[in-house]
């Protein structure tokens, strides 16, 4: 690969994303929720869905541990977030079990506990629930609260993955790649990184770009892969940039511009990384003070349109 990742953290903050949206869900798919009126006031539904949980609804207890974890229509509370949900997730609610397991994991509302987490995200995963299939595949790669287990890891991964969630399909074809806990298949890990390009996750056109630089599972084509890095870029994955700065600077894929190499170097390098302040320092040296001024213009233009 062009440039080495730090997947650990990248995956983990793309999950979260996808967390976000899991707690979210029922506000706008309230199917089963009678409690729940996308046209009430967040004191309408939390006043409706309290009658309702009281009574052992399970969805209704699920959306109030929603809302004490969001906040909506009453005080943000975490114990009270997984009080709700550990009763609905002991009515086997796969939601719920998800949720419980991420506060667990998260230490909010109750001391973090990944044993604890992998208990619910494990009855949540068997339930089908992509979310909890994917962290409990993270768990197992890991090695938080179970013993580390790559195979075990792809296994969920693979679960997940197959139901589109994108976090998954990347860390499924990170792992073809290497060959840890699937045998090693390139084509495979072009096959998943693909699957999550396509939905925009910027670090897997990342990763699929460096395929196509380095002709691995696929023939090699550096436009591609400029265009991969060009789309992962603009949603401000700063190892895109950085790449991009080589390209631009070898003529590689691209026509040669000490301009745009500079740009793409310079905005890395703003964010302390050394090794793209030495590449923005050397390609200086190549470049007029306009040259220079110009490609500091283009840094601001690109700052001010992707970031």
């Amino acid at each position: 690969m062009l440039v080495n990742l730090l997947p650990t953290n990248q995956k983990v903050y793309g999950i979260m994303k996808y967390i976000r949206h899991i707690l979210a869900f029922f506000f706008g798919n309230s199917t089963g929720a009678d409690c729940y009126n996308a046209n009430a006031s967040d004191k309408d539904n939390y006043s409706h869905c309290m009658d309702s949980a009281k009574k052992g609804n399970a969805v209704a207890q699920y959306l109030l541990g929603v809302m004490y974890d969001q906040g909506k229509g009453i005080p943000q509370d975490d114990k009270q977030a997984v009080e709700w949900f550990r009763k609905a997730a002991t009515q086997g609610f796969a939601q719920a079990q998800f949720n419980l397991g991420l506060m667990y994991d998260q230490g909010k509302g109750v001391t973090q506990d990944d044993k604890q987490a992998v208990e619910w995200f494990r009855k949540s995963a068997k339930q089908g629930d992509a979310g909890a299939q994917f962290l409990l595949g993270l768990m197992y790669g890991q090695g938080k609260g179970v013993t580390q287990d790559d195979k075990t890891a792809a296994k969920w991964f693979g679960k997940a993955a197959k139901q589109g969630v994108a976090e998954a399909q990347t860390n499924l074809a990170d792992m073809y790649a290497k060959g840890q806990g699937v045998t090693q298949d390139n084509k495979q890990a072009v096959n998943w990184f693909r699957k999550a390009a396509k939905q925009g996750y910027s670090e897997a056109q990342f990763e699929l770009g460096s395929m196509y630089l380095e002709g691995q599972g696929v023939t090699k084509d550096d436009k591609k892969a400029v265009d991969l890095f060009s789309k992962a870029a603009k949603q401000g994955l700063l190892d895109a940039h950085y790449a991009l700065g080589c390209l631009y600077g070898a003529g590689q894929g691209v026509i040669q511009s000490h301009e745009i190499a500079h740009m793409f170097f310079s905005i890395v390098a703003e964010g302390g990384d050394i090794n793209a302040k030495e590449q923005e320092d050397l390609i200086a040296k190549k470049m007029t003070p306009a040259q220079i001024e110009q490609a500091q213009t283009l840094a601001q233009e690109w700052i001010a349109q992707y970031k």
